[in-house]
Order: structure tokens, then sequence, then C-alpha cells
């Protein structure tokens, strides 16, 4: 049986949060050559709207965390699917195509 090649991008915002797991310098450049062979997409003008409007309905409702949210309004604008490990930061989300995963992180480095 084949299996399936994706191409997975990732948000700025998430390539924050792996850097911010660094142990130390030397494991924060393991993390960056590891993390180049993904593509990065910016946060820009029309992400920063979406995210206003997302902050604006669910962070009373549904206390949101800032990061979570701008990776969400990366996921809508580019109309990709959002692969985590934890759904209920945004399955209150309209329109955002969840799929879980169980990938382990590296040693060392944050979920």
């Amino acid at each position: 049986m084949k299996s399936k090649r994706y191409n997975i991008v990732l948000s700025a915002v998430t390539i924050a949060e792996i850097q911010q797991g660094a142990t130390n310098k030397e494991n924060f450049q393991l993390i960056n050559r590891f993390l180049r062979q993904y593509i990065i997409l910016p946060i820009g003008h029309q992400i920063s709207n979406i995210f206003s409007n997302l902050v604006q309905k669910y962070v009373l409702s549904h206390d949101t965390d800032i990061a979570d949210t701008f990776v969400a309004a990366t996921a809508l604008h580019y109309q990709l699917p959002l692969l985590t490990m934890n759904q209920k930061h945004y399955k209150h989300i309209p329109r955002l195509q969840l799929i879980r995963h169980t990938l382990k992180p590296l040693q060392g480095g944050k979920a």
C-alpha cells in the first residue's frame, strides 16, 4: 500500500512557538535547521483581519489563546486544514478543517 505524501506548511506563529521550546543555543540552531524543510506562511494584513474577527467573537466565550488564534486565522486565510493534537482549542471556529495528529515532538521540544 502506497503512503500518501503531504506538503506541510507552518504559520510564522507556529515557528515562534517551536523555537520558544529550545533549551539552549545549540538546540535552537538544531530546531532552525529542522524547520528549514517547511514553507513558512507569514502573517499579513488579511490574516490579521481574520485574527481580529476571531478574537472579537471568541476571546470571552472560549478563552482563546493569541497564538492559536493566529494559527487558525492563517489556516482559514489559505483554506488549509489545521493539523493539531489539541482540537479543543479550535473546534468552535466555523469553516476551520481540523486534522488530529499524534506526532511526537523532538526530544527536549514542546508539543
